[in-house]
């Protein structure tokens, strides 16, 4: 089966994302829709994510397991991580975890060195 995006598409599309969620972060004064568009976003690339590991795995999401990851999905893509693959998952969840709040805090300090060097 054709995907549209690669594993390694989708997780540069999720680094972008959480930047996003960092420069909104600072610029925004109150959640609005882009917020909630944002973290739609990121919660279903997350699960073609994990439906896409789990299919390479020859072990394909079930659609219920899906929808409950949609509306539980940083509790239950830390619970796939580690069952699907054990102690490694653990590790795997850890990084991206960092490398993810990285990005975010990185848009922080986009906009902020924006607004310090312009005025």
């Amino acid at each position: 089966m054709k995907t549209i995006l690669t594993m390694r598409a989708k997780m540069i599309w999720l680094a972008g994302l959480f930047f996003l969620t960092g420069v909104r972060t600072v610029i925004a004064e109150a959640a609005g829709l882009v917020d909630v568009l944002l973290s739609l976003i990121i919660a279903i690339l997350t699960i073609c994510v994990c439906a896409e590991d789990a299919a390479r795995r020859g072990r394909p999401l079930l659609q219920v397991y899906q929808w409950i990851m949609f509306f539980t999905w940083p509790f239950s893509v830390f619970v796939y991580c580690l069952i699907a693959h054990r102690l490694k998952g653990l590790g795997l969840v850890l990084l991206w975890s960092l490398l993810f709040a990285l990005c975010a805090v990185a848009g922080c300090l986009a906009v902020i060195g924006i607004a310090a060097l312009s005025g």
